[in-house]
Formats: structure tokens, C-alpha cells, sequence
């Protein structure tokens, strides 16, 4: 196979997004402005700031062979024992009712006090996208069909960054026959056409 630099990325910054709705099809980025909602479709939303400090991190468990042999050989054979097991994790900036209620799941909002209430946290269940942004010029990314998306280890306070909400996701199998997910390969920018019924980022 031959090199070619144009499909290489530098993820210089990212958007990430959640459907609407429990769940949505891929879509296409070479179009997507961060920030812009008229260059994704409508099923779609962004995640809103998230950290750089700890950035989007994907995460992989399980799925190792373990060789095994025979009285007279070693290693004639491998199994899986463990399943494997993939997520992400990344942390959000934004305190917000929608961003509260993607972390922690079952809760209230309480509308006076612009506060979110809850007991324990619970998963949302939602498809998600990260497009990598490489300027005007690339995009590529990932894709979720159905993830499980909860609050993950406990907030900390730090006086010279911004207060940040991890959460993490595990790819979960969607039952349908689909697979559960994919890698959008690099492509040149490209202006998208303006969606007017694109939902609000």
C-alpha cells in the first residue's frame, strides 16, 4: 500500500455530538463547522464544550487471546475468555439542565432554582459522533450506533481550569443487526449546505 498524506489528520480540535433521539444514522463530516448547527442533520446535537485538559479518550477492555496447548505442545491453540468491551471517556465543561441530565440520567430540573436533582446516576442511551477538525482542511471521525453514556468518576475542583463533568460511554450491541461501530476515514473539507431545520447546538 502506498503512503498518502492525505489521509493522515491532526486532530487539532473536535465536536462531539449525541443524538436526539435514543438513536440516529452516521453522517457525513466534511462539512461540520464546530459551533454551527446548519452543517449537521437535525438528528443530531452537540455535546458542547468539552475538555482539553482531559480529552476524549477511547477506551478498550477484554478481548486478549490467551493461548493455550496441549500435554505435548504449548500454545496450540487461542481463546477469547473475556468479551471485548469498547467506550470513551471525556470530561464536560458546560453546566446546563441538558448536560446534566446526559451525565446523571433519571433526575428533575428545578426551574426556579436552574438546578439538576437526582439520587444516582444512570446510563442514557444514545448514538454518538466525534468529528476530528483539522482546520479548513480535513475531517474524519468515529461512530457510536448505541451507547451507554453516564456520569463516571467524581468531579474534581481545579482554581486554573474549568470545572469539568467526566462522563463515560460503552458501545453496546444494537440488536439490530448493525455493527456497533465505525471509523468515518479522512476527507478534504468540504462546504456543507446549510440545514434551517437543524436542531439547536
Amino acid at each position: 500500500m502506498a503512503n498518502k498524506s492525505s489521509d493522515v489528520v491532526v486532530p487539532g480540535h473536535g465536536a462531539i455530538f449525541v443524538s436526539v433521539s435514543e438513536s440516529a444514522e452516521p453522517f457525513n463530516p466534511e462539512g461540520v463547522v464546530i459551533g454551527d448547527p446548519k452543517t449537521w442533520p437535525k438528528e443530531w446535537q452537540a455535546l458542547g464544550h468539552t475538555s482539553r485538559e482531559n480529552l476524549w479518550k477511547f477506551t478498550r477492555e477484554g478481548g486478549e487471546p490467551k493461548a493455550i496447548g496441549s500435554f505435548e505442545e504449548d500454545a496450540v491453540e487461542s481463546i477469547i475468555e473475556d468479551p471485548e468491551i469498547n467506550g470513551f471517556e471525556c470530561a464536560l465543561l458546560e453546566i446546563s439542565q441538558e448536560k446534566m441530565q446526559l451525565a446523571y440520567g433519571e433526575g428533575e430540573w428545578d426551574d426556579e432554582l436552574k438546578m439538576y436533582q437526582y439520587d444516582e446516576a444512570q446510563p442514557t442511551t444514545k448514538s454518538v459522533q466525534i468529528v476530528f477538525v483539522q482546520g479548513a482542511k480535513k475531517r474524519a471521525g468515529w461512530y457510536g450506533r448505541r451507547c451507554e453514556i453516564k456520569a463516571g468518576s467524581a468531579p474534581e475542583l481545579n482554581t486554573s481550569y474549568f470545572f469539568e463533568t467526566p462522563i463515560k460511554g460503552t458501545v453496546m450491541s444494537p440488536g439490530d443487526g448493525n455493527r456497533k461501530q465505525g471509523w468515518l476515514a479522512t476527507r478534504p473539507y468540504k462546504k456543507a449546505e446549510l440545514n434551517p431545520d437543524a436542531a439547536a447546538a
